[in-house]
């Protein structure tokens, strides 16, 4: 902060809430063997460059209530070369012709300005409805942003090279490049930009009495957020506005949120001369067709079982039979915990997940209507795994197809812990990758090559010791 007062005095000035930082990078490489190293000439053998940033920042405070947030960022690179290019009709295309030394400054900037606040709306149900409900709050939080970006494509920054030529059908092209494109930290972009941004943020709450809370009441989220977000290019020829993003957020359970994030088409499509769809410039709000037509949308769902989940579901503990050989027999702790009377705690560890995703986006076109069809997929997804005791394991996921009606992809594997050795037999019973591989190695990693393996494969070429 440049212009802040090492002592404050009073209130502070808008200028003293500017902030400024600068970063610089530099780089320097060569490749060359260690004959020609030190003999290299740093600005002709050496790739070198050098860059700075330097943004500016800072927010103000109007009518008491709009926060604005003004920014700018500059950034310049220093080259001591430049890469022109030529076009060769040999190999037909653009190749480096000539290095150009010298001192070369490539800069580029850009600046935005964005705008927001909160709107906040209380309402007070009618007493029909008790005193449980005490109140409902409604908080908007809009905001608008601009940004903008000069061409730095234009002749008069020099940071392009233009020239014609003739291409293999005897055809005259202009073509423009950089001679920085190629350098260490690249080059200024081209193309002018400019746009602005709308974003509007829903949030619904509800104060109700409860007994268990010592305040005496407790907030419930009805939206936990409902967001809208658009922008506006400037500079575009054409279909100036962008797709309409939503978001809804609802908090139905402690342990569940359900997320959903649509996308909406707010341009009409006709059809090509090749009777295909084609989005054309027109808005959809000024043919009746309201504001935007939904594109997709989904929705994804998961939940795990394990014996922990059963124990905390119907109480009571999670007991263990008391199987396997007595520790009278062997003094190895590798087999797992004894209990006091020196047998195998043996506990049947297990865990299985659900997955479930509904998409909705744009299926066949209706030539009729002239819109698209929607298209709804489903995806349902299960995984689990199984460990009877501590050196075996068996795990497995499949997935389900909607279209087809079956379960595809099942993938399981097993595994069990030989001490120095390990043994894992993976396999896909169904479809049409059915496989197994079974596969026994020593555990040391200085033996990773000491395996028996098999394969189903039929490019295996058998049971061989590697």
């Amino acid at each position: 902060y440049p212009f802040k007062k090492k002592d404050a005095v009073g209130e502070e000035r808008w200028y003293e809430k500017i902030s400024m930082s600068y970063s610089g990078e530099f780089r320097n490489s060569i490749t060359t063997n260690e004959v020609k190293f030190l003999q290299a000439n740093l600005v002709r053998d050496w790739t070198n460059g050098m860059r700075h940033n330097i943004p500016v920042s800072a927010t103000f405070t109007l009518f008491d209530f709009i926060q604005v947030s003004p920014s700018f960022n500059y950034t310049e690179r220093w080259y001591t070369g430049e890469h022109r290019q030529a076009w060769d009709p040999v190999a037909r295309r653009h190749v480096p012709v000539d290095t150009i030394h010298g001192f070369n400054r490539v800069y580029d900037y850009s600046t935005s300005l964005s705008a927001q606040t909160k709107l906040y709306g209380m309402y007070t149900p009618w007493k029909i409805f008790g005193d449980k409900v005490q109140a409902i709050r409604h908080v908007l939080s809009p905001s608008i942003s601009f940004s903008y970006r000069p061409d730095f494509g234009d002749p008069k920054y020099g940071f392009y090279e233009t020239y014609s030529y003739r291409n293999e059908y005897g055809e005259e092209v202009e073509y423009t490049y950089s001679p920085y494109s190629s350098m260490m930290f690249g080059t200024a972009s081209r193309g002018q930009s400019g746009s602005i941004g709308f974003d509007f943020k829903n949030n619904l709450e509800m104060k109700v009495r409860t007994d268990k809370d010592s305040t005496g009441v407790k907030k419930i989220s009805l939206i936990d957020d409902l967001g809208i977000n658009f922008n506006y290019n400037m500079m575009a020829d054409s279909m100036k506005w962008s797709n309409i993003n939503t978001n809804l957020r609802l908090k139905l359970t402690k342990s569940y949120t359900l997320s959903l994030n649509m996308v909406w088409d707010p341009y009409l499509y006709e059809l090509d001369q090749n009777n295909r769809p084609t989005r054309v410039d027109k808005l959809r709000v000024f043919s009746g067709k309201g504001f935007g037509k939904l594109m997709s949308t989904g929705t994804y769902l998961s939940y795990s079982l394990n014996q922990d989940t059963f124990k905390i579901l119907f109480g009571g503990t999670n007991p263990y039979e008391a199987r396997g050989r007595s520790a009278m027999f062997s003094n190895d702790d590798s087999m797992g915990e004894f209990d006091e009377n020196g047998y195998l705690k043996n506990q049947l560890n297990w865990n299985l997940s659900f997955n479930y995703s509904l998409r909705y986006g744009y299926g066949e076109f209706d030539t009729d209507r002239l819109e698209y069809k929607g298209a709804l997929t489903h995806n349902f997804g299960l995984s689990g795994s199984i460990q009877p005791t501590k050196n075996w394991n068996l795990t497995f996921n499949t997935d389900y197809n909607f279209d087809l009606k079956r379960f595809t992809n099942v993938n399981c594997t097993l595994t069990r812990n030989l001490h120095c050795w390990s043994m894992s037999a993976s396999f896909i019973p169904i479809g049409p990758y059915k496989s197994y591989n079974f596969t026994i190695r020593a555990n040391s990693s200085m033996l990773q090559d000491l395996k028996y393996e098999q394969r189903s494969s039929p490019y295996d070429r058998g049971m061989d010791w590697y």
